[in-house]
């Protein structure tokens, strides 16, 4: 049987889902990792000791054991995802409007190679979805701070 190439380092390509008209985007592209990113995410986690915490914070909706909400229910991809900020203005944004979602902001220096995977939303948009298991996005927290 033939060996597959390994030398073929072609760019994984990116799985795009075509969604209704209306108010939700067209599509949902979701895209590895490819190069370092910084995202923030909202957290009740008070510093990098409170591991179980943090841990909770970058589990999805799906791991926690919640039922599918809002947009969760027309794309159900979504329920697996972590909602993240591009900026941390937004971020900080976020924990004031809804402080049910945390206290603390979280900052995420994604690096290639982690199997971490991202959303390439609307150009204006501050939010990206954000896929992985918690024990990998855990690698890149680099720093928490008080909302």
């Amino acid at each position: 049987m033939p060996r597959p190439n390994t030398d073929d380092a072609r760019e994984p390509t990116p799985a795009s889902i075509r969604l209704p008209a209306g108010n939700l985007p067209p599509e949902l592209v979701i895209e590895p990792v490819l190069e370092p990113r910084t995202v923030f995410r909202v957290t009740f986690a008070t510093g990098s000791h409170d591991r179980m915490a943090l841990l909770r914070s970058l589990s999805s909706n799906r791991e926690l054991g919640q039922k599918p909400r809002k947009i969760e229910r027309v794309y159900s991809v979504l329920h697996f995802a972590l909602s993240t900020w591009t900026t941390e203005e937004a971020a900080y944004a976020n924990a004031h409007a809804w402080p049910k979602n945390g206290d603390h902001i979280a900052r995420l220096d994604l690096t290639p190679g982690l199997g971490i995977c991202v959303d390439r939303p609307q150009p204006e948009s501050e939010h990206r979805s954000l896929w992985s298991v918690p024990d990998q996005v855990l690698l890149c927290v680099t720093d928490l701070k008080r909302a």
